[in-house]
């Protein structure tokens, strides 16, 4: 089995299932490249082969990502803010063929996993007077108890291109997330209620401390 993308079909097998490019964009310099399964694969995880050709080259992509501190004492839950700097273009900061970036929660392989979590408009001007520099805290995003699936590792934020373009980048920057509610479930055992019953709990012994204090 074979997957020929943006192929032109005097160059690859004619056998090959074929998929065009979009059309132009700044952000990706495409390239014709012909893609096979071996036969017979048993491994979920394993990639492609690259029989000819070359991958198209991404050219755009946030400057820099990091993740805020989990404050969601929930196992498999998020609540924290995202913080990222402006469209590197090649070795520059330039935001002038980008309309927005979008933020999503990524594998360990680097795969968009779920849906958008955040979008969040390009302010295109805010870096006019400092090209060179990157300013990893322009944009933020606040995750609100955002259910973590399973393999999640990383958040990540492409951006999205405008107009003609208007493509998505398909793989960006990531940070960690650490999800504080599986480590305090490790901490004190997996038997242990204490980290599902902490938000019934906490109001109860606010109210008990300040009884006790009159």
């Amino acid at each position: 089995m074979c997957r020929t993308l943006y192929s032109k079909r005097r160059d690859f097998n004619p056998d090959c299932e074929e998929a065009y490019a979009p059309g132009s964009d700044a952000c990706i310099t495409f390239r014709h490249s012909q893609l096979s399964c071996p036969s017979g694969n048993e491994l979920r995880h394993r990639p492609v082969d690259k029989d000819e050709g070359e991958y198209p080259l991404i050219r755009c992509r946030v400057c820099a990502v990091s993740a805020g501190t989990d404050s969601s004492m929930y196992r498999d839950r998020y609540n924290g803010t995202v913080s990222w700097g402006p469209n590197q273009f090649d070795s520059m900061i330039s935001e002038s063929s980008i309309d927005s970036y979008r933020v999503y929660l990524a594998d360990a392989q680097l795969r968009k996993v779920g849906p958008i979590q955040a979008i969040v408009e390009a302010k295109q001007w805010a870096n006019q007077f400092t090209p060179g520099s990157c300013d990893a805290d322009t944009y933020q995003a606040d995750l609100l108890d955002v259910p973590l699936p399973a393999g999640t590792t990383y958040v990540m934020v492409v951006p999205y291109t405008r107009s003609p373009g208007n493509l998505e980048m398909n793989v960006g920057p990531v940070a960690e997330l650490v999800d504080l509610g599986t480590k305090i479930w490790v901490a004190n055992g997996a038997n242990n209620r204490l980290p599902t019953l902490m938000p019934v709990l906490w109001p109860l012994l606010a109210s008990a401390a300040f009884a006790w204090s009159l």
